[in-house]
């Protein structure tokens, strides 16, 4: 290649590099001069709407008043709005930087880490500003099971008349929290030394509402000994009541032995079926009689579509479905009683959870009382649980104000609470029970910034090493750092 054709190329180059570049420019030019010409007539709209609100203004003199008058716009603090999500919309603490995250939230997403611990502190906060009230109230008392090794005693305040202010079954948002302890053995000395600190700050309830633990039973007997509170009235909750009397009825009879033997069995081969939709509900082998009025509704169900005794067409639906729960058709007449029972239980407790217990809801529980089996022990001791509790009703005073009957309230709280809890693989009842006031109430910005600026990470932290000391994860993390040497079951307090 010459030199004359090396030039010409380069010149060619040239060209074409300058012919873009000036394309590139007049392109810039243009756009600019639209952005100016846009600029120029927005100025022009707001001189023209700024000359039209004066002569409102001239026109009405009171509007810029009534302007200004308007309250400031609510300003919601990074923290306060990682607590409401937690508590108030139910999400998990990992989950919640996530979740700003995709909202895109302006501002700086924390750890969540430190929205547990905002949490904590709020409900810790909660805890330390129960006082004493002039309203009388009732304490509901209850345990959970074991997570773990540990087990928490859970204590709500709920004014005497929340049914009647209601109109039905009271909510979490109609009960507060007054004390949480977690212990990992539970016994009637331990309980009443529980009650006898919570009692001191929050003050005496005029009844007790509880279920029929024998702990709980114990603890509470021994608070009124000590205390001497005879006068404050011990209610047993009619879901338990309930449970022990179709108990009695029916857990060591024959039949019902064997009608569980024959649902277990249908139940396996039902779920790998293409009926699997009609599986029975899980029966529970503790607390098996709480929920076995849910196993009475869905035999009611199924029994009409086993249909009459005798032969049906080999490829029929009700053909397939007694193939899969094979002889539970001989079961018939056990059954039957079985669901007449529990169809009277469940109208029971919707009336005596949803109203109470007066002079009127007295009259429709004694006539849905006198319908179950004359000897039947659940109908005596229905009968005398009603006659004791009209009779507390009567001494309270109350009128014709309902008296609470039902904890399934701080159940429902404890199982809310489980929700969370079991989330976490290695769970266990630690300080993260702290959050159990805090879902008792539906929580704005400004309490929990409140309770933020009241209760810091140190008292939190002196909580913890005064109740919740010697948990599982402290224990792990010790021995996982070769802290306990030779004995792996050393007590840990050696952490802190």
């Amino acid at each position: 290649m010459n030199i004359t054709t090396i030039l010409r190329n380069s010149r060619d180059e040239w060209k074409r590099k300058a012919i873009e570049r000036g394309g590139a420019v007049r392109s810039l030019k243009k756009h600019l001069q639209r952005e100016q010409t846009k600029r120029r007539r927005l100025e022009d709209q707001v001189n023209e709407a700024g000359v039209a609100i004066g002569r409102l203004r001239e026109a009405v003199p009171a509007v810029p008043t009534a302007i200004t008058l308007l309250p400031p716009p609510l300003v919601i603090t990074t923290r306060a709005t990682c607590v409401l999500l937690a508590v108030n919309a139910v999400i998990p603490f990992r989950s919640v930087p996530r979740v700003m995250g995709v909202m895109q939230y302006q501002g700086w997403i924390p750890h969540f880490t430190s929205v547990i611990n905002w949490t904590l502190r709020v409900g810790l906060c909660l805890l330390g500003d129960v006082q004493p009230v002039q309203a009388p109230w009732i304490a509901v008392i209850d345990m959970s099971i074991d997570v773990a090794v540990k087990k928490v005693l859970v204590v709500l305040r709920v004014p005497m008349n929340a049914l009647k202010n209601r109109g039905a079954a009271i909510g979490l948002e109609d009960c507060e929290c007054i004390g949480i302890q977690v212990a990992s053995h539970w016994n009637g000395e331990s309980v009443c030394t529980a009650l006898q600190e919570i009692f001191s700050k929050s003050g005496f309830p005029a009844a007790i509402l509880k279920d029929g633990g024998t702990d709980l039973n114990l603890g509470v007997r021994l608070w009124r000994s000590r205390e001497d509170k005879k006068k404050v009235h011990v209610i047993d909750d009619i879901g338990h009541v309930i449970a022990n009397g179709l108990k009695a009825d029916f857990a060591w009879t024959l039949a019902f032995k064997n009608f569980l033997k024959s649902l277990f069995a249908g139940a396996s081969k039902l779920r790998q079926s293409e009926l699997a939709y009609l599986t029975p509900p899980k029966v529970r082998t503790k607390g098996r009689f709480q929920g076995i009025t849910r196993l009475a509704e869905w035999a009611d169900r199924i029994i009409p579509l086993l249909g009459a005794p005798g032969q049906v067409s080999k490829d029929s639906f009700t053909a397939r479905l007694r193939d899969l729960l094979g002889g539970l058709g001989k079961h018939r007449p056990f059954l039957l009683k079985f669901i007449g029972t529990c169809r009277t239980v469940r109208t029971i407790l919707n009336i005596a959870k949803n109203k109470g217990i007066n002079q009127k809801s007295y009259v429709e529980l004694k006539t849905e009382i006198l319908k179950l089996p004359q000897r039947s022990k659940i109908r005596k001791k229905m009968t005398v649980w009603l006659e004791r509790h009209i009779h507390i009703q009567c001494q309270l005073s109350m009128g014709q104000t309902p008296l609470l009957v039902s904890s399934d309230v701080i159940e429902s709280l404890i199982g809310k609470f489980k929700i969370v809890l079991m989330r976490n693989p290695k769970a266990e009842f630690n300080r993260i029970v702290l959050t159990l006031p805090t879902l008792c109430k539906q929580l704005d910005s400004a309490s929990v910034d409140q309770a933020l600026a009241e209760v810091n990470h140190r008292a939190l932290q002196a909580w913890e090493l005064k109740n919740v000391r010697d948990t599982q994860s402290k224990k792990r993390k010790a021995f996982n750092a070769g802290l306990f040497g030779s004995d792996p079951v050393q007590k840990v307090g050696l952490a802190a």
